[in-house]
């Protein structure tokens, strides 16, 4: 569901697109905390 924000190809004028990850998180699962969906981000990105 997020990968894709991750890909380095993708991006708009050179800044990643991370922060709609965190969007897409918090609209799928809007029951996880802000540090939940953080933490998350980090680790995916990590791992990407």
């Amino acid at each position: 569901m997020i990968e894709p924000f991750f890909d380095p190809e993708q991006g708009w004028g050179g800044h990643s697109l991370e922060h709609l990850a965190f969007r897409v998180l918090r609209e799928n699962f809007g029951e996880l905390s802000s540090e939940e969906v953080h933490t998350i981000i980090v680790v995916a990105h990590r791992v990407h």
